[in-house]
């Protein structure tokens, strides 16, 4: 911890310097490293895993992913003209990202709602959400400025800084503070009216116990992760209950 003579913690110390790195790889997509890690690190295929972080990787990528969790813990986006930051999971409010304080389910459209198909400078369509916004929380998101010039583009920022640039003093105080352990986010399961055993059923889905070979590769079964009907996508829970044509028809 910080001491009468301000000598930092030698673990937070190096934690806000992997913040920092997450910081520059998201602020400077132009230089060349961070093309080369966006390349080979941020793939749809490798992004969809359940076990990415099992997947081998360069010591850099790594020790990135161990300051990942205090990056994303100070970020904001202040946002631009027909904003495409994603409403429910980016987080652009003074409250944080809304699915983390919002629970309910969701349909595949409602999930990938952005904020320009919900914000206009009319105001807010609240019939467009699936699920119902607290009074305080829609204060909140009213109060977020709106850009009207098209230049304007989604802009991040550093919320403990008050000119929203980074810096390491404010990161080292986040990365020293225990970080809490994420909620359960399906206490809405009970609440539903239907039978136990498919309240059950979503249940294991949450918790990612059902016996799809995703799961199983990340419980550290040897198995092949790709689904064995259709060949294409790897089987997780979704695909195999929502996206594979074969099991479609």
């Amino acid at each position: 911890d910080v001491g009468g003579l301000s000598i930092q913690a030698a673990k937070g110390r190096n934690t806000a310097l992997l913040a920092k790195l997450n910081w520059r790889f998201h602020t400077e997509k132009d230089s060349q490293w961070a093309k080369v890690l966006r390349l080979k690190y941020c793939s749809n295929r490798r992004l969809n895993s359940r076990n990415e972080a099992r997947l081998p990787c360069s010591r850099t990528w790594r020790s990135m992913k161990k300051g990942e969790a205090v990056f994303k813990k100070g970020i904001t986006w202040v946002l631009g003209y027909n904003s495409n930051r994603s409403f429910w999971h980016d987080n652009w409010t003074k409250v944080g990202i809304l699915r983390n304080i919002i629970q309910g389910p969701l349909t595949t459209e409602s999930n990938l709602l952005e904020i320009k198909d919900v914000a206009s400078l009319e105001g807010w369509n609240w019939k467009l959400l699936q699920l119902e916004i607290p009074e305080d929380v829609k204060r909140e998101i009213q109060a977020t400025p709106l850009s009207c010039v098209a230049r304007n583009q989604d802009k991040l920022a550093w919320k403990p800084s008050p000119k929203g640039f980074f810096d390491l003093s404010s990161t080292y105080l986040l990365a020293s503070e225990p970080l809490p352990d994420p909620a359960f986010q399906g206490k809405w399961i009970w609440k539903l009216d239907t039978l136990s055993r498919i309240k059950t059923f979503i249940w294991k889905c949450m918790h990612q116990s059902i016996g799809v070979r995703d799961c199983l590769q990340a419980k550290g079964l040897q198995v092949d992760n790709f689904c064995p009907h259709c060949h294409n996508r790897p089987e997780s829970i979704l695909h195999a209950l929502r996206d594979c044509h074969v099991l479609k028809t």
